[in-house]
C-alpha cells in the first residue's frame, strides 16, 4: 500500500509539473520560461531519488505478518525474497527452516496431486490450470489501484510465474493471492507437469529402444573387432613358436 501511495505522489508531480510548464509558455519569455522548467525539474528529479533511495532501504521483519509471508516465501517458493531484509540470525534460520520445511510442502503437493487426479484427468485438468489462471489474473487487475493500469496479459504472465513458483523479481501481487494461489493452483500446475512428463516417456519409449539397440551393435562390432584382433595375434604367435622350434 506504501509503494501505491509512493507511486501515486510521483504521478500527481509529474502531471503538475507538465500543468505548471504549459500555463507558464503562454505568459513567460523564452528565457524566464527555460530558467523555471529547469528548476521544476530539479525539484522532480530530487523527488525521484529520494523516492528510489526509500525503495532501496531495507525493510526488516517487524510483526508477526510479515515473518508468516517470509516463512510462506520460503517453503512455497513462490516469490522472491529480499535478502537485505533480513538480519544473521534470520539468514540461519531460514536456512533450516527451509531444510524442514520444503519436505512437507512436496509432501503436501503430493496428497493434491492424488486429489485433483482422482476428479480430472488429461484436458479437464488443462483446463482447470488455464481457467485458474484466468480468474486469478482478473482479480488482480480488479484489486489493483494504481494509476498506471497494468496490461491485463502483464497480469497473467504475473499470476503464471507465481503458480510455477518461477517467481518474479517485483512481485506486485497481493499477498492473499498468492496464499490462494499456493492453496489451489500450484498442485493443479504439478498435476499438469505430471501428465506431461508420462506423455513425454511415452513418446520417447521408441526412441530409447531404437538408442538402446544402436549402442548394443555398436558394442557387439568393437567386440567383435577386438576378438578377430586378439585370434590374429594368438595365430601369428602360434606360427612362431613353430617356426622357432624347426
Amino acid at each position: 500500500m506504501v509503494k501505491v501511495e509512493k507511486v501515486e505522489r510521483l504521478d500527481f508531480e509529474r502531471a503538475e509539473l507538465l500543468n505548471i510548464l504549459w500555463a507558464e509558455s503562454l505568459i513567460r519569455s523564452e528565457s524566464d520560461w527555460s530558467l523555471l522548467a529547469n528548476q521544476k525539474l530539479d525539484s522532480y528529479e530530487r523527488s525521484l531519488a529520494v523516492s528510489k533511495s526509500i525503495d532501496e532501504i531495507p525493510q526488516p521483519i517487524e510483526s508477526f505478518y510479515d515473518g508468516f509471508h517470509h516463512s510462506f516465501l520460503l517453503l512455497t517458493t513462490i516469490g522472491s525474497i529480499d535478502t537485505d531484509d533480513l538480519s544473521i540470525e534470520a539468514k540461519i534460520f531460514s536456512i533450516f527452516y527451509s531444510i524442514f520445511g520444503i519436505p512437507l510442502v512436496m509432501l503436501y503437493l503430493n496428497q493434491c496431486v492424488k486429489a485433483i487426479s482422482s476428479f480430472w484427468q488429461g484436458f479437464e485438468v488443462y483446463a482447470f490450470f488455464a481457467g485458474f489462471i484466468f480468474v486469478v489474473a482478473i482479480l488482480y487487475d480488479v484489486i489493483e489501484q494504481t494509476s498506471d493500469d497494468t496490461p491485463f496479459f502483464e497480469a497473467i504472465f504475473s499470476v503464471f510465474l507465481a503458480v510455477t513458483t518461477i517467481g518474479e523479481e517485483d512481485n506486485q501481487l497481493p499477498r492473499f493471492l498468492l496464499y490462494f494461489i499456493a492453496i489451489a493452483g500450484i498442485g493443479t500446475f504439478h498435476v499438469c507437469i505430471f501428465i506431461l512428463q508420462r506423455q513425454i516417456e511415452k513418446r520417447l519409449q521408441a526412441f530409447e529402444l531404437d538408442f538402446s539397440q544402436q549402442v548394443a551393435r555398436l558394442l557387439r562390432f568393437f567386440n567383435d573387432e577386438k576378438n578377430d584382433g586378439r585370434i590374429i595375434e594368438e595365430d601369428e604367435e602360434a606360427l612362431e613358436e613353430e617356426e622357432y622350434s624347426t
